[in-house]
């Protein structure tokens, strides 16, 4: 019996999928410890805004706590909880609650990827396991943008109330990269109709074998 020939891609795949879900677990590790100030002063909330009028100067740190950092029509802007009232730290747990969401879904995404390139290097594509894998991806991948454009709008006016730039304005700074996740999440959910079906045709193959 011969064996099959390894396919380059996945094999490729096999390596680099364990490698990109554990440094973007870490990413979200380190980020998480940064932003609940664990080894700083305290909590603090930042984000990417839009900047409508470009006002804001670059390298800018304003009165008091909050600062803004631009580059061209993007600012990041921090501050710390502290600075807030009681009203915009719930505004804040919300937004962390939203983040955070969003990050675990899409890592749960590649996690679940990943083992689904494993189980296709092992030879065997159309099994049950990897029909809920597709389908858990699927729905991580769809609701990841969803998630990530409510952060966006939340923390976009959290800095908008905040600004200490007198006349600055600033709208959520939406990216094609949610866009482009959640086309692969529709992508995913089609493909969760053709494993369904190959995991059917191979059990009809094993039963009449």
């Amino acid at each position: 019996m011969k064996t099959p020939k390894k396919n380059a891609l996945l094999t490729a795949l096999g390596y680099g999928m364990p490698v990109l879900t554990g440094a973007g677990v870490l990413f979200y590790l380190l980020n998480l410890i940064s932003a609940w100030g664990i080894v700083a002063q305290g909590p603090i909330v930042r984000g990417w805004v839009r900047i409508l009028d470009g006002s804001a100067p670059v390298n800018s740190q304003a009165t008091g706590s909050f600062s803004m950092l631009q580059n061209g029509s993007r600012g990041f802007f921090s501050m710390p909880v502290s600075d807030l009232g009681g009203l915009f730290q719930f505004k804040i747990l919300v937004y962390y609650l939203l983040c955070n969401g969003a990050a675990i879904l899409f890592l749960f995404g590649l996690y679940q990827l990943t083992l689904l390139v494993r189980s296709l290097q092992a030879g065997y594509p159309f099994q049950a396991d990897n029909r809920k894998r597709v389908r858990l991806l699927a729905i991580c991948w769809l609701l990841f943008p969803l998630l990530a454009f409510f952060a966006e709008s939340m923390v976009t006016r959290i800095a908008a109330a905040h600004a200490a730039l007198e006349g600055a304005r600033y709208a959520p700074l939406h990216n094609n990269m949610g866009l482009a996740i959640a086309i692969a999440g529709l992508f995913m959910l089609a493909a969760t109709e053709i494993f369904q079906q190959g995991f059917q045709l191979q059990v009809e193959h094993e039963l009449t074998v």
